[in-house]
C-alpha cells in the first residue's frame, strides 16, 4: 500500500469531507515516481499539480446517506446502518416498532427525501464503497451488503453510484 498526503488547501473540497477518487493507472505511475525519485523543487511542483487535476478529473461526489432526526424511525435506522444486510420488509419493521408501514413510509420520506427502500439502498451502497475500498471481493461485498447475488448487487450498484463496484477497489501495484 502506498499513501500520499494532500494538503486541505491545496484542493477544492469541503473540510473534513471525504470524496471518493478513482486510481488510474497514470496517476498511480505518477504518485509512484514521485515517491522514488528525487527531482528539483519546481518540477516536483509542476507534476505534483498535474497529480491533483488527474484526481480532480476523476472525483465522485460524495454518497451520503441522511440520518432520520425523528425519533420514531431513527433506531429502525441505526439497526439498518448497523446491518446493511438485514431484508426486513417495511411490514417486518412496522410489526417490530408497533407502528405501521405507512408512518414508517411517511417519516422516511419527511425525514430523508427517500423511500424506505430507496434509503435502504444508500446505506447498502456506503457500506459496499467502505467494503470495496479495503479491497474485499465484489461477491463478498453483495453478501455483507443484503443481495442474494454478484449481478444483482452490480446492477444497484451501477444503477446507485454511476460505476461498477471494481471502480471503488484499490489498484494493486
Amino acid at each position: 500500500m502506498c499513501c500520499t498526503h494532500i494538503h486541505p488547501h491545496a484542493v477544492e473540497a469541503e473540510a473534513g469531507e471525504p470524496h471518493t477518487v478513482t486510481m488510474n493507472t497514470a496517476l498511480r505511475e505518477m504518485l509512484l515516481h514521485l515517491a522514488h525519485t528525487g527531482m528539483e523543487r519546481d518540477r516536483r511542483l509542476r507534476a505534483q499539480q498535474v497529480c491533483l487535476e488527474m484526481i480532480a478529473d476523476e472525483a465522485q461526489p460524495p454518497v451520503r446517506v441522511p440520518t432520520p432526526e425523528d425519533p420514531r424511525i431513527r433506531t429502525l435506522a441505526e439497526a439498518i446502518m448497523a446491518d446493511p444486510a438485514d431484508d426486513s420488509s417495511l411490514e417486518d419493521w412496522a410489526w417490530r416498532t408497533s407502528m405501521s408501514a405507512r408512518t414508517i413510509a411517511r417519516a422516511f420520506r419527511a425525514e430523508t427525501g427517500m423511500t424506505f427502500t430507496q434509503w435502504r439502498t444508500r446505506v447498502r451502497m456506503v457500506a459496499a464503497v467502505e467494503l470495496l475500498g479495503v479491497g474485499m471481493p465484489v461477491g463478498l461485498v453483495a453478501k455483507r451488503v443484503g443481495y442474494a447475488t454478484t449481478s444483482a448487487f452490480s446492477a444497484a450498484f451501477g444503477r446507485t453510484m454511476g460505476r461498477p463496484p471494481r471502480h471503488y477497489q484499490p489498484t494493486r501495484v
